[in-house]
């Protein structure tokens, strides 16, 4: 059986929360959880817990990541 990692994402923009599984390795970092899932990294805030976290941060097993919407206007 091929190794896999569960990420759970909470979407506040959609109100929704999702569970993805991926094949271990290819998920590392939150960069590539949004280019895995298609999500633009410059229209969200990624969080774990109360903490903010950058594109370069790791993932790990089981993680709950919240996704903020960014909102800006002029």
């Amino acid at each position: 059986m091929l190794a896999t990692k569960e990420v759970t994402i909470v979407n506040e923009k959609e109100f929704s929360t999702t569970k993805f599984n991926f094949k271990e390795g290819s998920v590392n970092t939150v960069k590539d959880l949004l280019l895995a899932t298609s999500i633009n990294s410059e229209t969200v805030i990624v969080t774990r817990g109360s903490d903010v976290l950058l594109s370069d941060d790791t993932v790990n097993d089981k993680d709950t990541i919240t996704l903020l919407s960014v909102i800006s206007g002029g």
